[in-house]
């Protein structure tokens, strides 16, 4: 078990004299003691909705810079957003930026062809712009079949970035047949037998778990559950018993009898969590142990919190705080608002 105790006393005292002033917000991924020094714990939808419903002034996300741009996005300019490191990326994140979406975008109404973009929440605001100017919306892996659904049934093709395994998940769960799904740039736009581009990118993490592995594990332990996220390859969400979202994944755990062992396809830190959480299950990692941390949130140390909640308690905070320039600002909100 790691508790909020194991934390130096330094951060535990900075939590309580900024209680009331300072939200503090963490994402699924991140250390557990960390996340149990929160005021809520949540993916990053949840955390952008709890950073404008928080009666606080001030927010502390231990998130990536894009969990912390959207909460700043929903929040408002009345309130101040921080990160621990504002510079932590995300893989997929980095996988498209805003100028080459745009290109892409402006090219294919050129050859007569205009297709919605859907992005992953897993982007940067300067391409959620891109994605709101161009009637797009933003989708999380809990919503993103609905919200690619929305677009289809209305007869529109749509662009979905830029995690392509979330994508062919999504496009096997609404039974695209083969034909009506390719990678973008790998078929002419005009060809309106396809109905669902995909940008070419993925998460190292999720993406290093392999369907043949898991199977034989299923055949030697037939009585285990075996759950992952949807941005792992989509033969091995076939494989498993349930896949689902970080919230849908910790539900899943929470709802098993005791004595079960199950196996869960994500991020290290999350899955450590719930077995510390849940001793009366027997929970384990799925994911290759050499891969399964991402680096980006291993940024995020109880040394690194701490000095962001001394900074800010001592009115230094500009470090440490997420704007979204004003131009962005709009039409990113409106990718966000059309998901939410």
């Amino acid at each position: 078990m790691a508790p909020v105790s194991s934390l130096p006393s330094e951060i535990l005292a900075l939590r309580e004299r900024l209680r009331g002033r300072v939200a503090l917000l963490a994402h699924q991924y991140v250390l557990p003691e960390l996340a149990r020094l929160a005021d809520a714990v949540g993916d990053s939808l949840e955390l952008a909705r709890l950073a404008a419903e928080r009666p606080e002034g001030e927010v502390l996300l231990m998130g990536v810079r894009f969990m912390a741009e959207s909460a700043a996005l929903l929040a408002g300019e009345n309130k101040r957003v921080y990160a621990p490191v504002p510079t932590a990326g995300c893989a997929l994140a980095e996988a498209v930026r805003a100028d080459a979406l745009a290109r892409a975008l402006e090219e294919s109404a050129q050859r007569g062809r205009e297709v919605v973009p859907v992005a992953y929440a897993n982007t940067d605001v300067a391409v959620k712009a891109v994605v709101g100017r161009h009637g797009g919306a933003v989708a999380t892996s809990a919503n993103a079949v609905a919200v690619v659904r929305a677009y289809l049934d209305r007869g529109k093709g749509v662009l979905f970035l830029p995690d392509e395994n979330l994508g062919r998940v999504v496009a096997w769960t609404l039974g695209l047949r083969e034909e009506e799904v390719r990678l973008w740039g790998e078929a002419p736009v005009e060809d309106r037998r396809i109905r669902l581009f995909l940008w070419p990118g993925a998460c190292p993490v999720h993406a290093a778990l392999d369907a043949v592995d898991l199977r034989h594990r299923k055949e030697s332990e037939p009585h285990a559950r075996f759950l992952v996220h949807p941005e792992c390859p989509l033969p091995a969400v076939r494989e498993a018993d349930a896949w689902g979202s970080t919230r849908r994944i910790q539900e899943y755990v929470e709802s098993l009898p005791p004595g079960t062992r199950v196996y869960v396809g994500t991020e290290e830190r999350m899955v450590r969590r719930l077995a510390e959480d849940h001793p009366e299950l027997d929970v384990r990692l799925l994911l290759p142990r050499e891969s399964a941390v991402c680096p980006y949130f291993a940024a995020l140390t109880p040394e690194r919190v701490a000095e962001a909640l001394q900074a800010i308690a001592e009115g230094r905070g500009e470090a440490y705080e997420v704007r979204i320039h004003p131009e962005l600002a709009s039409d990113a909100r409106r990718a966000v608002e059309r998901m939410v």
